[in-house]
């Protein structure tokens, strides 16, 4: 597999937009057919509600949640584009990601 820049800066990590309209983000590398995506996780948008009225909060979450796999390979004819995230996301990511990692390394030793 040919590797798009592996994470050395926080700017290294990427977006990429399924087929079906899910929007991933993580370390990610592709190769002919496929592409692997190492720590997805996904960038959901939640509506709510306030007194200036409907506003958006977008957060990040586990892609596939119940599962202690970390690595993921996806067809390549599902991935509609695949991008480089901004700086502010790239730490956004950082930060949720240690926390899974933090919540998970603690369920494991209950």
């Amino acid at each position: 597999m040919e590797t798009l820049n592996e994470p050395t800066h926080p700017t290294d990590y990427r977006l990429a937009k399924l087929m079906d309209g899910s929007l991933l983000m993580g370390t990610i590398s592709v190769d002919d057919e496929h592409m692997r995506i190492i720590n997805p996780l996904e960038l959901v948008t939640i509506p709510r509600m306030t007194n200036e009225g409907l506003k958006e909060d977008t957060t990040l979450s586990k892609w596939i949640p119940f599962t202690d796999d970390i690595e993921f390979v996806i067809a390549k004819d599902k991935v509609v584009v695949i991008t480089l995230a901004s700086v502010d996301l790239a730490h956004y990511y950082e930060a949720v990601s240690y926390t899974h990692l933090r919540a998970h390394e603690t369920s494991l030793h209950l």
